[in-house]
């Protein structure tokens, strides 16, 4: 039961995993390419932006990318990294125009889940903004236990073709 016992389990666990928190302990890593946007409100006069986007994993983790000056088809292809503590929460997208003067103003957010992911491989994946727009992101999903033991190989113990699972964990791909 060991490979079943995520961080927020074992803070229910009375088997002296107590202590463990999600803080001590993330359920991982995931890795967000923001690749570019489309179709963004355009906040500022002259029909642009200068948009940025926030990418939150659930417990507060933020990462953002860089300003791209007066457009609402931003192109970034940058690489944030976040630690996430709990894989059943949505990663959020924030959309933001950078204002030289005053506060920067909101134009839109979406989110995707972890789920959509299989660990290990990089997911193209388009985000919907609420307001308008999309944000294309590649998402790769790296769970800490695969972090701790590494890459499952691709078949199992007894080799049969039915029981391959790429990208399992080796605990949950061999016969029970």
């Amino acid at each position: 039961a060991e490979a079943d016992s995520s961080p927020s389990r074992a803070r229910t666990l009375a088997s002296g995993l107590t202590r463990a928190s999600t803080k001590e302990e993330p359920a991982g890593t995931v890795t967000v390419r923001v690749l570019r946007a489309t179709g963004l409100i355009a906040a500022d006069k002259g029909g642009t932006s200068d948009p940025y986007v926030v990418v939150q994993s659930a417990g507060g983790k933020k990462e953002k990318t860089s300003v791209k000056k007066g457009t609402v088809n931003p192109f970034w292809d940058e690489t944030l990294e976040l630690s996430v503590s709990d894989v059943g929460a949505p990663l959020s997208f924030e959309v933001w125009d950078h204002d030289k003067i005053g506060t920067n103003d909101s134009l839109g957010t979406g989110e995707i889940l972890l789920g959509q992911c299989e660990p290990g491989v990089p997911t193209l994946l388009t985000v919907a903004i609420d307001t308008q727009g999309t944000v294309e992101v590649e998402v790769t999903w790296l769970p800490a236990e695969r972090q701790q033991h590494g890459y499952a190989p691709a078949v199992t113990v007894d080799n049969s073709p039915m029981s391959v699972r790429r990208g399992l964990p080796s605990s949950l791909t061999q016969s029970q």
